[in-house]
């Protein structure tokens, strides 16, 4: 990931990888660890950093990143469910994972339209990447604001 101006100001923003909570408790594994999944906050520099003026999820293991405008750092946390191949984003609160709130999840475009809990948040020839909001998950996310702010990582 390079510095770019992600918000169209003119300004260059400079890439800090942020852990999500969870993956730095003293009772994780080394394989927790290895697996920690980070935010991307983006801050702007003329001459100093300022504050951060972008905050996304970035997954180069399925090729995209999702824009988080409004969920307060800390309030969520993100989970690999391999055996489903998705990713779930969940509650933080007390120190550890509650309800879960959104998830994200490629599928083969046949496959797709056998899973109606999921809506379709972008596609190509072959794939279909969709995306479930939990109830709890309206707290934060809705499926529109998902849709919009879903990328594909574009090198």
């Amino acid at each position: 990931v390079k510095s770019q101006d992600v918000n169209q100001d003119g300004a260059i923003e400079i890439p800090f990888m942020v852990p999500l909570p969870g993956y730095d408790k003293p009772e994780a594994t080394q394989e927790d660890r290895d697996m920690t999944h980070y935010l991307l906050e983006w801050r702007s520099f003329g001459g100093q950093l300022s504050d951060t003026v972008a905050t996304w999820f970035y997954n180069p293991n399925h090729g995209y990143y999702l824009e988080l405008p409004e969920v307060p750092q800390g309030a969520f946390t993100v989970m690999v469910h391999s055996e489903e191949n998705e990713y779930v984003f969940y509650e933080w609160k007390n120190q550890k994972a509650g309800a879960p709130l959104l998830a994200i999840k490629p599928f083969d475009i046949a496959a797709f339209s056998q899973t109606p809990a999921y809506g379709n948040l972008y596609q190509n020839e072959t794939t279909v990447w969709g995306a479930q909001v939990y109830p709890r998950g309206y707290d934060y996310f809705d499926f529109d604001t998902v849709k919009q702010n879903f990328h594909l990582i574009v090198e």
